[in-house]
């Protein structure tokens, strides 16, 4: 009787570590999502600033500015 109390402890404690080890993947994957989406943000940012910077030359070239300088 005791050695059927000892083996639902165990397998009680094994089912509490299997879903904290499932928990602990689900956080882990839910940060490099986060991540990976800051970092697309970040690369998106930077690509719209040069888009910007661009256009930016492209009209003071069509306008003549860097003739005068």
């Amino acid at each position: 009787m005791v050695e059927d109390w000892e083996l639902k402890s165990v397998e009680q404690r094994i089912d509490s570590l299997e879903r904290s080890i499932e928990r602990d993947r689900e956080r882990a994957e839910k940060l490099e999502e986060r991540r990976s989406k800051r970092r697309s943000e970040r690369i998106e940012a930077i690509l719209w600033t040069l888009y910007g910077i661009g256009l930016a030359f492209l009209f003071l070239a069509t306008a003549g500015f860097f003739d005068r300088h």
